[in-house]
């Protein structure tokens, strides 16, 4: 900004930044290539917005810029694009989620066109992405500075200065390829509560999301009969995290209202632990079955031999110091090392069981039966 800035009377001046399309909507003049403010025109508005959709588009995060001496005289300074990259190994992870049976959704307040970036760039949109740099696509690059022309009207060009090349960007071609795997915060709104859970099947990213409706998906979700784990840091998120099934929180970054909320803390943000998690779980369970099968064949088969003994009045086969040796020394060793078993692959690659499944199944019991009649 140039020293000739408006200033209100009192000494006030403002700056602001948010969307691109409510920033652009307040603002009536925007800053020339000397500094003065111009009127904005409608065409002007347009090719900003343009714009911040071709760098929305690369996976930047998109903010207009504005000031002035009050919220309603506000000057439009230009729009700046925040390169936010996925962490290593968010890629691997979302693919072994997937794997796995989980379905990974992303709620988000960026803009449709970042999203969309986004969540191809993770795999979420498009199956699992590579991470080399040959392997990138055009849409997977971040933009690059290109020298071009820029004049001292928006809407005119005439002097060279350096500003993001987005002549590679689709958006277009995202919305016709991922369009019907995204809503908006405003089409949740109009879908309404009661068909909500019909509605987003398939739909893998949500945008210009409110905290209200991080609430509204999870609960559409569990309606479906859904297990969901939902992960957030701040205050907003802590009435989503408390109704979900799992609530994760993140132990650096989040606040002491959604650690409170929250069911799991990752105390390193990392989002690969979510999946070691999962991972360990389905392990822990099919365990657990095999602990069950191996405990219930040998149970079984010590109660029907002492069962056919009574019933024929024969002596009994085995004494109470058997019995005790059989349980302590003979059960628990080959029991515990069942319980520490490695999982095999196929197990972790398995999809997520039902809440309503039991431990004890009808084919672990056939299993613990013949067992049991073979010993």
């Amino acid at each position: 900004l140039n020293g000739d800035a408006p200033i209100s009377s009192d000494g006030s001046l403002y700056f602001v930044k948010g969307m691109p399309e409510s920033i652009l909507g307040e603002c009536q003049t925007h800053t020339a290539h000397d500094g003065s403010a111009v009127p904005l025109t409608e065409s002007g508005k347009a090719r900003a917005l343009a714009e911040s959709r071709k760098m929305a588009g690369c996976g930047l995060r998109v903010l207009a810029m504005a000031y002035g001496p009050s919220l309603e005289t506000l000057t439009f300074a230009g729009i700046v694009g925040l390169e936010d990259p996925p962490r290593e190994g968010v890629v691997e992870s979302v693919a072994h989620l997937e794997k796995g049976g989980v379905k990974v959704i992303m709620v988000t307040g960026d803009s449709r066109e970042t999203a969309i970036a986004i969540a191809k760039r993770c795999g979420i949109l498009g199956g699992p992405k590579s991470i080399s740099g040959d392997s990138l696509s055009d849409n997977d690059r971040p933009a690059v500075i290109s020298s071009k022309k820029r004049g001292s009207s928006f809407e005119d060009s005439g002097t060279e200065d350096e500003f993001l090349d987005l002549s590679s960007s689709t958006a277009s071609t995202y919305d016709i390829e991922y369009g019907q795997h995204a809503l908006s915060g405003a089409e949740l709104d109009a879908i309404g509560a009661h068909n909500l859970p019909d509605s987003i099947i398939g739909v893998k990213v949500f945008y210009r999301v409110a905290p209200r409706h991080k609430l509204a998906l999870v609960r559409a979700l569990q309606k479906r009969g859904e297990v969901v784990a939902m992960t957030g840091d701040g205050v907003n998120d802590a009435t989503a995290l408390k109704a979900a099934d799992i609530g994760i929180a993140m132990g650096k970054g989040g606040t002491d209202v959604a650690k409170e909320a929250a069911d799991v803390v990752l105390a390193d943000d990392d989002f690969t632990t979510i999946t070691h998690a999962i991972a360990e779980g389905k392990g822990i369970f099919f365990n657990i079955r095999n602990f069950l099968s191996f405990q219930l064949s040998t149970s079984f088969a010590a109660l029907a031999m002492e069962s056919i003994a009574t019933a024929f009045r024969m002596p009994s086969p085995l004494n109470a110091m058997q019995i005790l040796w059989i349980n302590i020394i003979m059960d628990g060793p080959p029991a515990q090392s069942l319980g520490v078993e490695p999982v095999d692959e196929k197990v972790l690659r398995a999809a997520p069981r039902k809440v309503t499944d039991p431990i004890v199944t009808r084919a672990l019991l056939i299993r613990a039966v013949s067992s049991a009649a073979l010993i």
